[in-house]
């Protein structure tokens, strides 16, 4: 619990929060997800879809023919990447502003309210396309 805590407050450094914790821990969840991902698409009869339709309803329909195993692994481990992505955006915000370097503090915030605004963007879509 200590090193998630001192993680949030910013006191491992800007350098290592960003590419270790943000950018390597980030990329291997993210490969974990498309493989299980990949699996779930694996299970799925591909006679069932039908390919002439829109994109959106084929993804539409894609989805709703994966196995529930798969379903419930993809949806915690979205979660887990969420709740961890949220913490480590706090972290790498709290250290670039502990840190006394002009540059890439600046750089590092800059980048995350882009994320945000883009994920928010990307959320909306999503929304109207599964809402």
């Amino acid at each position: 619990m200590n090193f998630l805590k001192n993680l949030i407050k910013g006191d491992y450094g800007l350098g290592k929060t960003f590419w270790v914790y943000g950018t390597l821990y980030q990329l291997i969840f993210s490969l974990i997800i498309f493989i299980t991902f990949f699996f779930a698409l694996d299970s799925i009869d591909k006679s069932l879809i039908n390919y002439s339709q829109n994109p959106e309803l084929i993804i539409k329909q894609i989805f709703s023919n994966i196995n529930n195993f798969y379903a419930t692994i993809l949806i915690i481990e979205l979660a887990i990447l969420l709740i961890y992505t949220l913490i480590i955006t706090i972290a790498m915000w709290r250290s670039a502003s502990n840190n006394e370097n002009w540059f890439w503090p600046r750089v590092v915030k800059v980048s995350i309210a882009l994320s945000v605004v883009y994920y928010l963007y990307k959320l909306i879509i999503f929304l109207e396309l599964f809402g």
